[in-house]
């Protein structure tokens, strides 16, 4: 979507939200400064709160906006449209870099048979069977195409889509094959939730978690390309898990803990290489306006003529002028400059 079309439909849709019951407007901006430790240091405006736990492993600038719509009629059937923009500066220059960006997501939905059929169609957001960890994966998440969603009783969800083939190229033909055809379950209430999909182009995805403790999380989360080779459906490497325990029951602390596993990195040379992360994570909350926070990250490579293992650390504040605006000042310290350098930075949320 090009330019004018993009600010054109974002414009329409906000004008309608001001006017019509059921839009809701959403979203946000961030964007912040950092700079390396060196004897030349170096600028970047890609960063706006370095570390991962703190910034939900999304460390980048970014602006978005979510377009809304939800309504139910008199039989009791939901429907709606859901539409994001979404901006990001491509590199670290001025502002004249930014563009309009582009459209995450564009899907409507409407539900049959009270609510017990679902039919969404679009570019998708996957409300359905995405898994309930600290990253969300997802075989449908982004993909354009048609999903129906089957809930024969509640938190219950049965989902199958067919999709535009991932492999697809421009110009040419689109045919169905068996990169077209995806599905999973997802069952949660208020103590458990259990997920697992599979798509033909080669994506499985699993999930459990644990709520059924006051004020204490514990999700496991993985995605495996099945087809590994064959084509790059985690970019990155064959295999990602993750797994997250967190605790908020001592008044104004959280206490967290995140783990990585990377299975053969199409980076790495050779096969069967595994890398491990483990991040503690920890918050006090002073006061309404001030909140510290610190976090560590170790790695631990193992394959042959691996790099050794190494650790970050990355202490913020964060300054909070109300509940949806917040400045964050940190740094993190490496004890491998080759791998990770030193830097600090600044930067700053806005929520709408």
């Amino acid at each position: 979507m090009n330019k004018r079309t993009t600010a054109t439909a974002a414009a329409l849709l906000i004008s309608a939200a001001a006017f019509a019951d059921g839009f809701k407007v959403s979203g946000y901006l961030r964007a912040g400064l950092s700079s390396t430790f060196e004897d030349t240091p170096v600028m970047s405006t890609k960063t706006w709160l370095g570390g991962i736990y703190f910034n939900g492993d999304s460390s980048s600038t970014r602006a978005r906006v979510n377009i809304a719509f939800d309504g139910n009629n008199d039989a009791g059937n939901s429907y709606g449209a859901f539409l994001r923009l979404q901006y990001t500066g491509s590199d670290d220059g001025a502002s004249e870099n930014w563009g309009y960006g582009s459209v995450s997501y564009a899907q409507a939905y409407a539900g049959l048979f009270g609510n017990v059929v679902t039919v969404a169609a679009g570019k998708m957001k996957d409300n359905w069977i995405v898994s309930s960890g600290f990253e969300g994966y997802s075989v449908l998440d982004g993909k354009s195409g048609a999903a129906v969603t089957i809930t024969p009783l509640s938190g219950l969800n049965l989902t199958g889509a067919a999709i535009i083939d991932p492999n697809y190229t421009a110009g040419s033909s689109i045919n169905m094959n068996g990169n077209t055809f995806l599905g999973g379950v997802k069952y949660k209430n208020d103590m458990v939730t259990a997920m697992a999909s599979f798509a033909g182009y080669g994506l499985f995805v699993g999930n459990v978690a644990w709520t059924g403790t006051k004020n204490l999380i514990v999700t496991a989360e993985t995605k495996i390309d099945t087809d590994h080779g064959f084509n790059d459906t985690l970019k990155d490497q064959r295999m990602l898990s993750d797994e997250q325990i967190q605790y908020t029951g001592i008044d104004k602390w959280t206490f967290g803990l995140l783990s990585y596993q990377y299975l053969d990195k199409k980076s790495i040379a050779g096969d069967n290489d595994f890398t491990l992360t483990l991040t503690p994570a920890a918050a006090y909350q002073l006061n309404n306006t001030v909140r510290f926070s610190v976090e560590g990250t170790y790695t631990q490579p193992v394959y042959d003529n691996s790099p050794k293992s190494y650790a970050t650390i990355v202490p913020a504040v964060r300054l909070s002028s109300d509940k949806i605006a917040n400045v964050y000042i940190w740094s993190s310290i490496s004890t491998d400059q080759s791998q990770s350098k030193n830097c600090a930075g600044i930067g700053v949320i806005r929520e709408f």
